[in-house]
């Protein structure tokens, strides 16, 4: 079993589907039994663990979100959603191109509300279209 893990671990970083079934099959494990949610300090043990290598310039912010506004256990949609949210966010760490009223769950866009207000990278108010 020893000289299996270094192989396992090369491809759960390198290979993105692997990633993909231990990430979403890691709910249902570190869910306790008979609990249709995670416990939020759980699951962020687990974002810390799994997102090692990824959501670097997020996870902190992510983390201080979860531990100071939303103080909720994390529901499958929210724990299946951060995943794409994170490869999102890898690509544009400062969520720019983020769309509120994209089909992500709410949590996220008020982790993007609060990401971007402490970061000062939130976009100027669009001004209201005058149609008089």
């Amino acid at each position: 079993m020893r000289a299996k893990v270094p192989a396992l671990r090369i491809s759960f970083t390198n290979d993105e589907a692997t990633f993909k079934k231990v990430y979403l099959f890691t709910y249902n494990f570190a869910r306790s039994p008979n609990q249709r949610s995670l416990q939020m300090d759980t699951a962020i043990e687990y974002w810390k663990l799994l997102f090692t290598h990824r959501f670097q310039k997020n996870l902190e912010d992510w983390i201080e979100f979860l531990e100071n506004e939303y103080k909720k256990s994390i529901a499958k949609d929210t724990w299946n959603c951060m995943y794409d949210f994170v490869q999102f966010a890898d690509k544009d760490p400062e969520l720019r191109s983020y769309d509120v009223d994209g089909a992500w769950p709410s949590i996220l866009d008020d982790f993007v509300q609060f990401s971007r207000k402490k970061n000062g990278t939130e976009p100027p108010p669009q001004e209201e279209m005058d149609t008089s």
